[in-house]
């Protein structure tokens, strides 16, 4: 939520169905970063509980954005896969979403997908998720293979939006995730 407005934010929680109170609550987080965002996140983790309908729906918010930009950057033909690989980089790319647009453009692919897996840090110190998420992500952009790159998505937005998943969409079972399919997925958004 670092780089989005509280008013971004509090109009999103009211679209998926939240309180005023609780939406504006939830949009305090705004412009947080580092320790900040963390204890934000922590002190609010208990602040709501989504429902799958509502997690659904603040994906599908958010998703285009993340789809026009890598749509105004790639100015070469990508497969399905390709493109939703991109797109999931896009929502998370560690300043490097210019140098993987430009060396796919320059048909660079092999230099590309190692610049994506160069994402892999927070704070200087490389973290166990970013790394699965990055080769995740390589391996859906080569191979077309979605399997655990899904898996590390649904957990990681629990994650980074705080917020614990409600009844039985919820959460910790991998097999859950894995079986989960959002309907706004970029798949139906075509390229």
């Amino acid at each position: 939520m670092k780089e989005r407005s509280a008013s971004s934010i509090q109009q999103d929680m009211l679209a998926i169905g939240l309180d005023a109170e609780t939406a504006k609550k939830i949009a305090a987080g705004a412009g947080l970063k580092d320790q900040k965002a963390e204890s934000f996140a922590d002190d609010n983790f208990d602040l709501v509980d989504l429902t799958v309908d509502q997690e659904t729906g603040l994906l599908c918010d958010i998703l285009p954005n993340y789809e026009a930009n890598v749509k105004a950057a790639i100015n070469v033909d990508l497969t399905q896969y390709q493109f939703d690989a991109l797109v999931s980089f896009a929502y998370n790319p560690g300043g490097r979403m210019n140098n993987v647009a430009h060396l796919i453009n320059a048909g660079k692919i092999p230099e590309a997908m190692a610049e994506i897996k160069k994402a892999n840090t927070s704070k200087g110190k490389v973290m166990k998720g970013l790394v699965t998420r990055r080769e995740g992500e390589v391996k859906l952009f080569l191979e077309g293979d979605y399997g655990k790159l899904h898996e590390e998505n649904c957990a990681e937005a629990q994650l980074r939006f705080g917020f614990k998943s409600n009844g039985d969409a919820g959460s910790s079972d991998p097999a859950r995730l894995r079986d989960y399919r959002l309907p706004c997925s970029v798949r139906s958004q075509g390229i």
